[in-house]
Protein backbone atom coordinates (compact mmCIF):
# COMPACT_ATOMS: atom_id res chain seq x y z
CA UNK A 1 0.00 0.00 0.00
CA UNK A 2 1.13 3.27 -1.08
CA UNK A 3 0.51 6.41 1.42
CA UNK A 4 0.83 9.54 0.46
CA UNK A 5 -0.01 13.03 2.63
CA UNK A 6 -0.97 15.11 0.04
CA UNK A 7 -0.66 17.87 2.21
CA UNK A 8 2.91 17.94 2.67
CA UNK A 9 3.85 16.50 -0.74
CA UNK A 10 6.29 13.17 -1.80
CA UNK A 11 9.40 12.36 -3.01
CA UNK A 12 10.10 10.51 -6.59
CA UNK A 13 13.24 8.47 -5.48
CA UNK A 14 16.23 7.92 -8.06
CA UNK A 15 13.80 9.73 -11.20
CA UNK A 16 15.56 9.48 -14.37
CA UNK A 17 16.85 12.83 -15.61
CA UNK A 18 18.68 12.59 -19.09
CA UNK A 19 20.86 15.38 -19.55
CA UNK A 20 22.14 16.12 -23.27
CA UNK A 21 25.45 16.97 -24.53
CA UNK A 22 27.88 16.80 -27.56
CA UNK A 23 30.42 15.23 -27.47
CA UNK A 24 33.14 14.62 -30.36
CA UNK A 25 30.37 16.24 -32.69
CA UNK A 26 27.59 13.94 -31.64
CA UNK A 27 24.58 14.40 -29.32
CA UNK A 28 24.08 12.13 -26.57
CA UNK A 29 22.50 11.97 -22.93
CA UNK A 30 23.21 10.46 -20.06
CA UNK A 31 21.06 9.76 -17.48
CA UNK A 32 21.64 10.98 -14.06
CA UNK A 33 19.00 9.98 -11.00
CA UNK A 34 17.77 12.69 -8.76
CA UNK A 35 15.60 12.46 -5.69
CA UNK A 36 13.03 15.05 -6.54
CA UNK A 37 11.28 16.93 -3.71
CA UNK A 38 7.57 16.99 -5.16
CA UNK A 39 5.42 20.25 -3.07
CA UNK A 40 1.56 19.12 -1.86
CA UNK A 41 -0.44 20.29 -5.05
CA UNK A 42 2.58 20.24 -7.80
CA UNK A 43 0.93 21.12 -11.25
CA UNK A 44 2.10 21.82 -14.59
CA UNK A 45 1.06 25.67 -13.77
CA UNK A 46 3.44 26.01 -10.82
CA UNK A 47 6.26 24.53 -13.01
CA UNK A 48 5.22 26.82 -15.42
CA UNK A 49 5.48 30.00 -12.63
CA UNK A 50 8.50 28.92 -11.23
CA UNK A 51 10.06 32.12 -12.28
CA UNK A 52 8.24 34.10 -9.12
CA UNK A 53 11.17 32.67 -6.99
CA UNK A 54 13.68 32.23 -9.86
CA UNK A 55 14.27 29.06 -11.94
CA UNK A 56 17.42 28.09 -9.99
CA UNK A 57 15.78 28.55 -6.70
CA UNK A 58 12.81 26.51 -7.42
CA UNK A 59 14.71 23.39 -9.04
CA UNK A 60 17.56 23.40 -5.87
CA UNK A 61 14.34 22.94 -3.27
CA UNK A 62 13.13 20.11 -5.71
CA UNK A 63 16.38 18.46 -5.42
CA UNK A 64 17.11 16.11 -2.33
CA UNK A 65 20.00 13.97 -3.80
CA UNK A 66 21.10 13.24 -6.88
CA UNK A 67 23.81 9.89 -8.25
CA UNK A 68 25.57 10.25 -11.39
CA UNK A 69 26.72 13.88 -11.58
CA UNK A 70 30.60 13.33 -11.40
CA UNK A 71 33.90 16.36 -12.44
CA UNK A 72 35.76 16.04 -15.19
CA UNK A 73 38.57 13.87 -13.44
CA UNK A 74 35.80 11.07 -12.76
CA UNK A 75 35.21 11.81 -9.22
CA UNK A 76 31.25 12.02 -7.59
CA UNK A 77 30.19 15.59 -7.38
CA UNK A 78 28.15 15.18 -3.61
CA UNK A 79 24.77 17.36 -3.71
CA UNK A 80 25.49 19.92 -1.68
CA UNK A 81 23.77 23.72 -1.89
CA UNK A 82 27.12 25.26 -3.36
CA UNK A 83 26.78 22.35 -5.92
CA UNK A 84 23.53 22.76 -6.76
CA UNK A 85 24.32 26.19 -7.50
CA UNK A 86 26.96 25.12 -9.71
CA UNK A 87 24.91 22.30 -11.64
CA UNK A 88 22.07 24.25 -11.95
CA UNK A 89 23.76 26.88 -14.38
CA UNK A 90 24.18 24.49 -16.90
CA UNK A 91 21.55 24.47 -19.05
CA UNK A 92 21.21 21.18 -20.26
CA UNK A 93 20.15 20.20 -16.31
CA UNK A 94 17.43 22.19 -16.61
CA UNK A 95 16.20 21.22 -19.87
CA UNK A 96 16.82 17.40 -18.09
CA UNK A 97 14.91 18.59 -15.13
CA UNK A 98 11.84 20.35 -17.25
CA UNK A 99 11.57 16.80 -19.43
CA UNK A 100 11.75 14.82 -16.05
CA UNK A 101 9.04 17.21 -14.18
CA UNK A 102 6.59 17.93 -16.92
CA UNK A 103 4.72 14.24 -16.97
CA UNK A 104 4.92 14.31 -12.83
CA UNK A 105 3.19 17.90 -13.05
CA UNK A 106 0.86 16.44 -15.54
CA UNK A 107 0.48 12.83 -13.14
CA UNK A 108 1.95 10.68 -15.55
CA UNK A 109 3.94 7.71 -14.76
CA UNK A 110 7.98 8.04 -15.42
CA UNK A 111 8.30 4.48 -16.15
CA UNK A 112 5.97 2.75 -17.83
CA UNK A 113 4.41 -0.74 -16.43
CA UNK A 114 5.91 -3.83 -17.80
Amino acid sequence: MLKLNLDQGYTVTAAPVKIGSYVDGKHQYTTVHMDLNIPAGFNRSELQNKNQIGERDFFAKLIGNWEGLADQDGNPIPCTTENKDAVLKVDAVIMGLYQTLVPISMGQPLVKNS
